[in-house]
């Protein structure tokens, strides 16, 4: 059986050759993002927007000393510079106004938002305001460690987005 269309000339093998070596040597420029850049990829916001996150957040505060709790610090370290610019320090004691604190209701600084989830799934979460060592506070309160990570990631996505 012949095929409908068949080239055999040498010349046109070479032109083929020719013309793919050239196209290989051709290259678009590779991005250098990694699989987690893909996913969360912390990009800087609004200058005036960033500027009031960043007085609104003097320093962050993570309760626990888990395996968890490391995976939220070193999102934090690295989310913060990304989207506002700068790092935000953490406070291993929440002692300033305006300062993150992230943890589960069983920490003593966040007992008493345990009211406030009630009604809300095991791993959910709570962002809200509250008052921490007597000084005005955000805190991200969940009954469960992953819940807490759930809520950092969803604050972080908040900022993200400017909301």
């Amino acid at each position: 059986m012949k095929l409908p269309f068949v080239h055999n000339s040498p010349r046109i093998t070479a032109s083929i050759t020719l013309l793919c070596a050239v196209l290989s040597l051709w290259q678009l420029p590779a991005c250098a993002h990694d699989g987690y850049d893909l996913w969360l990829r912390y990009t800087p916001i609004d200058a005036t927007t960033a500027a009031i996150y960043r007085n609104a957040l003097q320093g962050w505060s993570v309760t626990s000393r888990t395996a968890t709790a490391e995976v939220i610090r070193t999102e934090l370290l690295r989310a913060f510079p990304g989207i506002l610019g700068t790092t935000l320090p953490e406070l291993p004691v929440p002692n300033v106004q305006h300062q993150l604190v992230i943890g589960t209701v069983q920490s003593p600084l966040l007992a008493a938002l345990a009211p406030q989830l009630q009604g809300v799934a095991e791993d959910g979460f709570l962002i809200t305001p509250a008052t921490i060592n007597g000084k005005a506070s955000l805190a991200i309160v969940s009954a469960t460690e992953q819940g807490m990570l759930y809520g950092t990631f969803h604050f972080l996505r908040m900022l993200q987005t400017e909301q």
